[in-house]
């Protein structure tokens, strides 16, 4: 929670403070964003969630509100996320959620993980750094980012656990949020391999217990 907390201050400051000196860029404002779906509180209110509803914010509220039809381009964008949107009332203020939302669970499982890889200590930091790290912008935006991760980490760490079954559906769930979920197979088949010369996955994919020295 620290780290979600610190680091989205410290975006969403920046954000703001880059809005502020620079304004809003006009052909999103108006050319991009006809619609005025990424801006539809008012001057103050527009400014306060600019940091996290710009440019491909509009795709994902236009597929979450009218499905995939007329545009075709809208295609581009794989459809758990915008559906998860739309799930919670649609707009920028239930996509902030969601966001935010996913980015704390991705947040605690990477943390989770980072303890087993590198232990206790280090955990904390490599938590840290992910979330302030600069792309990390993009997790508390109305873009699927945040929910790709918490995906990704979800299915590694499953993955490291030997649950197998979850490490997949992670994985499915993430091809449905990016084109690039599907090359979570990787790992996890990399993972797997590593289980099994390990003794730990026997050829039939069944669960074995592994005897402990005495």
């Amino acid at each position: 929670m620290v780290a979600l907390v610190l680091s989205r201050l410290v975006v969403w400051g920046a954000g703001l403070a880059a809005l502020a000196i620079w304004g809003v860029h006009e052909p999103h404002a108006t050319g991009f964003d006809p619609g005025g779906l990424t801006r539809p509180f008012g001057q103050i209110g527009n400014d306060l969630v600019g940091p996290g509803a710009r440019w491909d914010s509009v795709w994902i509220l236009q597929i979450g509100s009218g499905g995939y039809e007329p545009d075709p381009n809208r295609a581009a964008f794989f459809p758990l996320y915008p559906g998860l949107v739309a799930l919670f009332g649609g707009g920028v203020v239930a996509g902030l959620l969601v966001s935010w939302a996913c980015f704390l669970g991705a947040l605690t499982l990477f943390h989770r993980l980072a303890v087993r890889e590198v232990g206790a200590a280090a955990a904390p930091w490599a938590t840290m750094a992910l979330a302030l790290f600069p792309g990390a912008h993009w997790f508390s935006a109305v873009y699927t980012e945040s929910l790709f991760l918490l995906l990704s980490v979800g299915a590694v760490l499953a993955a490291r656990e030997d649950r197998w079954l979850l490490a997949g559906a992670c994985a499915a769930l993430g091809a449905a949020t990016r084109s690039a979920g599907v090359l979570l197979v990787v790992p996890l088949a990399l993972l797997w391999w590593d289980a099994y010369r390990a003794g730990l996955r026997p050829p039939l994919g069944a669960r074995v217990l592994v005897e402990q020295p005495a």
